[in-house]
């Protein structure tokens, strides 16, 4: 049930975790976040603090659904007992958001927190919107994060779809024969996006 990525606020910065893997022998009350800095939030939080003492837990933690920055570090300055931690599937959603709204510059930052958390599934995602959006114009940042998702443990075929995406993007900063060189590495894979590589590369 709670085998998923979080990032965790542990010592004024975030680290990157399995929940279950967190939470494991612990006695933990978890908890949805509600909207900070609102006079019933801080009510909520008090009680949830007393309860630490009261049912003898060794942790409350409180999931963060806002995407906000400012989330963990508020918190945790008027509440230190309570965990916070995000989940990547939040931001990679409020990031969608910010970017149906026209507002790239919000959506680019939550996207490349995306694609750092390392998440075999959103990482990939995170990336692809970020190149389809024109989100960012480096292309060293881009081959950069291409570095990153290739990095993420997964099966073969995901792994060749992240070529043929990185081959795709080498050819539209005019580095065909870079890009061409992936396409045949899929190719050779035997590979079910083979149909796929050999007409981009016949193009």
């Amino acid at each position: 049930m709670f085998d998923f990525d979080v990032e965790i606020y542990d010592g004024m910065q975030l680290s990157h975790g399995n929940f279950a893997d967190y939470i494991k022998n612990k006695m933990v009350l978890i908890c949805p976040n509600v909207k900070t800095m609102q006079k019933p939030t801080l009510k909520y939080f008090q009680y949830l603090e007393k309860l630490l003492n009261l049912q003898n837990l060794d942790e409350i933690i409180i999931i963060d659904s806002t995407g906000s920055k400012f989330f963990h570090p508020t918190v945790h300055s008027f509440f230190p007992k309570i965990t916070t931690v995000s989940t990547t599937s939040e931001k990679y959603i409020q990031a969608g958001i910010y970017l149906a709204s026209k507002d790239k510059e919000k959506s680019k930052l939550l996207y490349e927190e995306v694609v750092f958390s390392k998440n075999k599934f959103y990482s990939i995602l995170a990336l692809n919107n970020i190149i389809e959006n024109d989100l960012e114009e480096d292309s060293g940042k881009i081959l950069n994060f291409f570095k990153i998702v290739e990095n993420i443990k997964t099966d073969k075929e995901k792994r060749n779809l992240i070529k043929l995406k990185k081959a795709l993007y080498l050819m539209k900063i005019s580095k065909e024969s870079e890009g061409k060189k992936l396409l045949k590495e899929i190719i050779k894979d035997n590979s079910i996006w083979n149909n796929t590589a050999i007409q981009i590369s016949t193009q």
